[in-house]
C-alpha cells in the first residue's frame, strides 16, 4: 500500500538516509515489513534456496544481510570494487544491498556486452572480486585469472540463513555505494562513480512528486537507472513488476496480468513497443510513461499517449502522459524533464528544463554562456553529478568545462529558458556546407513522413576535417520505400535549411544497437566507411 504524503515527507526530512542505506533507514520507521511489494518475471533463488517470484521489505533485508554476511566470509571488506555480472535479473538489486550493508562498492555490468570488454572494464575498475552466474561464467574465466581476481558463483555459494554481517556499515556522505558503466558507444565503457549522498539526491527531492502506485520497470537491471526507480519505490511504498524479458511481446502481456499504472523503460523499449498495433484494452490501468536516457521522438510518443486513462487538472480523460526524461550513466538521476500529455505540443526536440537542483548551462568553446538560440556544449552542476570516472582522473578533469560538467550533448537555451538537444558531440557531422545535427534532423524525418519509422544519421569522413551525411532508414511495416526518397528528404532538409544527405542504405531495428538498446553510430560509420 503506497505510503501517506505526509510519511513520504518524513522521509524526505530524514537526513540519516542516503543510498548506501536508504532500505535499512526504512524498515526502521512504521512500515510494514511483510506486504510483497516487489514481483518478478523472471524467479531468482533466495537465502533460503527457494525460487522466489515476490518480496517484501523482510524478504529484501534478509536476504541482502546474509549476501553481504557471505561476502565478509570471502574476504571483501568495505570499499572493495565487486563485479555483479548476471542475467537482468533482480539478482543486482539484492547485491547491490548486501554490498553497500558492509560498505564496499557494488561495479554493476550488463550482461550484453562482449566478453572481452567485460574483462577489460573489470581490470580498469581493479575489482576485488567477481560475482556471476554459472552460465555466465565461461564468457569471463577465459580473460580473467584466479589470481588477478576472486572469481564467485552464484550457484555455488553457500549461505547462512540468518547470517548478518556483524558490523555494517556506516555511511558518510561521500561514500562510494555504486560503479555504473556508460554504454560503450564510443569504445570501452568508462566506470562512474556514484556517492550515498549524490545518489539519493535526486530520489528524495522527486520522493512526493513521483508517480503511479504499480509500477513496471523494464529497465536493464544492471543500470543506475533500475536501481534509482526501485529506491524511489520501495520509499513510496508502491508495487514494482520486475521485468527481464523486454520484447514487445512480453511488455504487452505484463500490462495485461500486472495491470501497471506507469511504464518506466529506457527509450528503445517504448519505440520497439510503437511497433505494433496495440490494443487500448490492453492498456487501461495505464496512466504514465516514464522514459530516461536520449530525448524521445514525436511521433512516438504520440503513439504512447494515445493509450490508457490519466488526470489532469483533476480532469479524467482519455489518453496517458509520458515523461520524457533526458539523463546519462554519470548522473544519479535524469537532469531534464520534458511533460507530454493529449493536449501539449512540446517536441522539436525540447527536453523542457533542469529539475530544481540541478543547475544547467549552455556553454561555448571558452565555457562562456552562449546567447539563447545559439548551439552549446550542455553543461550542469548538481550534487547528482556523477563524482568521477573510477580510476581516470584525467578523464574527469577533461568533461568538465568552466566548473560545469559536460553532458556530452549539444543543444540550446530559447527565450523562454526551455532547452533542446539537437545531437551528441561525437554525432554532429561537418560537412561542406555547414554543421548537420544528426539528433535534430532525425527528428524533423520523423515527425514529416509517416513512411519512415526510424532512422540513424551518420557523418563518414570525405576529406581532411570534412565529412558526408548518411542515413540509415528503417521503413514501416509493409511499405516499401519510394525510388526517389533520398531526393525527398533532401527537399525536407533544404527547405528547413539543414545540409544535404549524400546516401541512404537501410537498416533493421536490432543492427548495430549497444547494450541498453542505442543505435551505435560508432559501428554503422565503420560499417559504412569499409
Amino acid at each position: 500500500m503506497k505510503f501517506s504524503q505526509s510519511f513520504i515527507q518524513s522521509i524526505q526530512r530524514n537526513d540519516q538516509l542516503g543510498a548506501g542505506n536508504f532500505l535499512y533507514q526504512l524498515v526502521n520507521m512504521d512500515v510494514d515489513h511483510s506486504n510483497q511489494c516487489i514481483f518478478l518475471d523472471m524467479s531468482i533463488k533466495d537465502v533460503n534456496g527457494e525460487w522466489r517470484t515476490s518480496f517484501s521489505l523482510a524478504d529484501l533485508i534478509r536476504n541482502a544481510d546474509a549476501w553481504g554476511a557471505y561476502y565478509l566470509s570471502q574476504n571483501v571488506t568495505a570499499r572493495d570494487p565487486v563485479a555483479l555480472y548476471f542475467p537482468d535479473n533482480f539478482n543486482y538489486f539484492i547485491h547491490f544491498l548486501a554490498l553497500t550493508r558492509i560498505g564496499a562498492i557494488p561495479v554493476c555490468i550488463n550482461h550484453k556486452l562482449d566478453p572481452e570488454v567485460v574483462v577489460e572494464f573489470i581490470r580498469r575498475v581493479n575489482a576485488s572480486h567477481i560475482m556471476m552466474e554459472a552460465q555466465l561464467a565461461p564468457q569471463i574465466a577465459k580473460g580473467l585469472s584466479a589470481q588477478e581476481i576472486s572469481i564467485l558463483l552464484l550457484e555455488k555459494s553457500v549461505l547462512v540463513p540468518d547470517a548478518k554481517p556483524a558490523m555494517p556499515f556506516v555511511h558518510t556522505k561521500d561514500d562510494v555505494v555504486l560503479l555504473a558503466h556508460t554504454s560503450g558507444t564510443t569504445g570501452i565503457p568508462k566506470a562512474v562513480i556514484f556517492t550515498h549522498s549524490g545518489f539519493y539526491v535526486g530520489v528524495q527531492s522527486q520522493l512526493d512528486k513521483q508517480v503511479g502506485d504499480s509500477i513496471l520497470c523494464a529497465l536493464p537491471h544492471s543500470h543506475s537507472a533500475a536501481t534509482s526507480i526501485l529506491m524511489s519505490s520501495l520509499l513510496r511504498g508502491v508495487a514494482v513488476r520486475i521485468q527481464s524479458a523486454k520484447s514487445s511481446e512480453d511488455i504487452i502481456t505484463a500490462t495485461q496480468s500486472f495491470k501497471p499504472q506507469l511504464i518506466v523503460a529506457f527509450p528503445k523499449t517504448l519505440t520497439d513497443l510503437c511497433r505494433h498495433d496495440l490494443d487500448p484494452a490492453d492498456f487501461d490501468s495505464l496512466s504514465y510513461w516514464i522514459s530516461t536516457g536520449d530525448a524521445n521522438h514525436e511521433p512516438h510518443i504520440r503513439k504512447l499517449i494515445s493509450l490508457g486513462n490519466c488526470e489532469i487538472r483533476g480532469q479524467q480523460v482519455k489518453g496517458s502522459i509520458f515523461i520524457d526524461n533526458l539523463g546519462s550513466s554519470e548522473f544519479g538521476f535524469a537532469m531534464f524533464r520534458n511533460i507530454h500529455t493529449p493536449f501539449s505540443n512540446n517536441y522539436n526536440r525540447c527536453i523542457g528544463k533542469p529539475f530544481n537542483w540541478v543547475q544547467s548551462e549552455i556553454l561555448d568553446e571558452q565555457g562562456q554562456r552562449a546567447a539563447d538560440n545559439m548551439v552549446g556544449y550542455l553543461g550542469v552542476r548538481s550534487e547528482s553529478v556523477t563524482a568521477g570516472y573510477w580510476n581516470n582522473h584525467l578523464l574527469t578533469e577533461k568533461n568538465r568545462l568552466n566548473g560545469y560538467w559536460l553532458t556530452g550533448d549539444l543543444g540550446y537555451r530559447d527565450s523562454k529558458g526551455q532547452y533542446f538537444h539537437v545531437d551528441r558531440i561525437s554525432d554532429k557531422i561537418t560537412t561542406s556546407e555547414g554543421p548537420l545535427y544528426s539528433g535534430l534532423v532525425e527528428e524533423l524525418i520523423l515527425s514529416n513522413r509517416d513512411d519512415i519509422f526510424e532512422c540513424s544519421i551518420i557523418g563518414v569522413a570525405t576529406e581532411p576535417e570534412l565529412q558526408t551525411a548518411i542515413i540509415a532508414i528503417e521503413m514501416k511495416a509493409d511499405v516499401i520505400a519510394d525510388d526517389n526518397l533520398l531526393n525527398e528528404l533532401n527537399l525536407l532538409l533544404q527547405t528547413h535549411k539543414h545540409p544535404q544527405l549524400s546516401k541512404l542504405t537501410f537498416e533493421s531495428a536490432n543492427e548495430n544497437v549497444g547494450a541498453t538498446g542505442k543505435k551505435l553510430k560508432r559501428k554503422i560509420r565503420e560499417e559504412l566507411s569499409l
